[in-house]
């Protein structure tokens, strides 16, 4: 029997319930096949706004301060009492909406959205820093990583109502988001750090963080899926691994860079800790001593790249100010022979705020050398000082080490996403 005539003979069997069944199979089959390709094709159309609001952010990163600068200028500090009003006005009518619209499992979503309420006033009331200028701006990332999160959540359900699984999300619909905000939130404290009106650190992180997952609950509370599962499909586990992979690896280079740095023992001066290691601060300062007598800074500039020394200079000038005006003469004498020993150049800079030069008039250095060593209680010596400055925000973490370990685990999440992936073809 030829191939035709075998041909022939499937076309002419009867049409048998089994026969139907397959054939309902593979109508959809192809039906899921060409939901799976407008899923896909639509992926970036759903994202494009999450993604052009991460880009604002992004964007005014280096001019938040001189924003709020220019706010306080005009209004004082009026600004702070006015934005904490805002942010609870908008906050209190964005969960009014969500309760009213919620019309099925009612006490399960609004015992969430009650938690979110309560997260919300922790981040708005209970974690302020006491500093005006840092306030302010923490209440507009409250704003802006909430909307990120609602608008990652919103695109990833959209992917799936469109998808085959007939509105049942698998885990990628939370965890996708919540990389995503964490992505953000670390590229956004690692562009203040890398400019000099700016300060990028990990604390912030965690905050922008905190703000994406009271968005991300809130979210789930308001529109949630059809059903939720917990084990991911492949396609989901490609995509986590992947998304995770570039997480780790970009939350390693903005720890690397905005926090490991090194403990220096000197013992005329006690203990401090730097982001330079010892020769590295000593060149620094040459360098510095030679740039800035020709070419002294005048200010602090939004698009001027973050001077490290200069930075760990004016931390030092500020302890050393606020011991000395609480009459600390010790701890103030000791944060001035470390600004003299490390930091010369940067002494005889004229202050940005224009009141005067840095570095100590001779008789005023005399009068504070004479209570300390004047004293009837001798002080301790020198080399048990531990100087406070940048303690917290300086990790003593091995540089090297760290490296390794998150370009392994960046890498092990790769190849697991990429094995995934072969799979999946296969």
């Amino acid at each position: 029997m030829t191939a035709s005539d075998a041909s022939t003979r499937r076309e002419r069997q009867p049409f048998t319930p089994r026969t139907e069944c397959h054939e309902v199979a593979r109508l959809r089959h192809d039906a899921a096949t060409a939901a799976e390709h407008r899923f896909v094709s639509l992926q970036g159309v759903r994202y494009l706004p999450a993604i052009v609001l991460s880009l604002v952010i992004l964007a005014i990163a280096p001019f938040m301060s001189l924003l709020r600068d220019v706010l306080f200028a005009r209004f004082g500090q009026g600004v702070i009492p006015a934005l904490t009003v805002g942010v609870v006005a908008a906050c209190l009518a964005s969960l009014a909406a969500a309760v009213w619209s919620i019309r099925t499992r009612r006490l399960l979503r609004w015992g969430g959205l009650m938690v979110v309420a309560v997260a919300l006033w922790l981040q708005v009331a209970g974690l302020s820093t006491g500093l005006p200028q840092v306030d302010a701006v923490e209440k507009i990332h409250i704003v802006e990583y909430g909307l990120l999160a609602v608008l990652l959540y919103r695109a990833a359900l959209a992917g799936w109502r469109r998808s085959p699984h007939d509105g049942e999300a698998g885990p990628s619909l939370l965890v996708l988001p919540f990389l995503g905000v964490v992505l953000v939130g670390t590229l956004d404290e690692l562009t203040q750090w890398f400019f000099q009106l700016r300060v990028g650190e990990m604390r912030d992180v965690l905050l922008n963080l905190a703000a994406g997952s009271n968005g991300l609950l809130a979210s789930l509370c308001v529109w949630p899926p059809r059903r939720l599962r917990a084990r991911p499909c492949r396609a989901e586990r490609v995509r986590m691994l992947l998304t995770a992979a570039l997480v780790v690896l970009v939350v390693g280079v903005f720890v690397d860079r905005a926090h490991l740095g090194h403990a220096i023992d000197d013992p005329e001066v006690g203990r401090f800790v730097s982001f330079h290691a010892p020769d590295e601060l000593q060149a620094a300062a040459v360098d510095r001593a030679w740039r800035w007598a020709a070419a002294p800074p005048q200010e602090l500039r939004a698009w001027a790249r973050e001077d490290l020394f200069l930075t760990e200079a004016a931390f030092h000038v500020q302890h050393r100010n606020e011991r000395k005006r609480a009459g600390d003469a010790y701890m103030a004498w000791q944060a001035n022979r470390i600004l003299e020993r490390w930091y010369g150049p940067f002494l005889d800079l004229e202050s940005f705020r224009g009141s005067g030069r840095h570095r100590w008039w001779p008789d005023g250095r005399d009068k504070i050398e004479q209570s300390v060593f004047g004293a009837e209680t001798p002080p301790p010596p020198p080399s048990v000082y531990r100087s406070p400055v940048l303690v917290g925000r300086v990790w003593l973490l091995p540089r090297t080490p760290f490296r390794v370990a998150v370009g392994l685990l960046a890498l092990t999440l790769a190849a697991a996403g990429l094995v995934a992936a072969r799979r999946r073809v296969a």
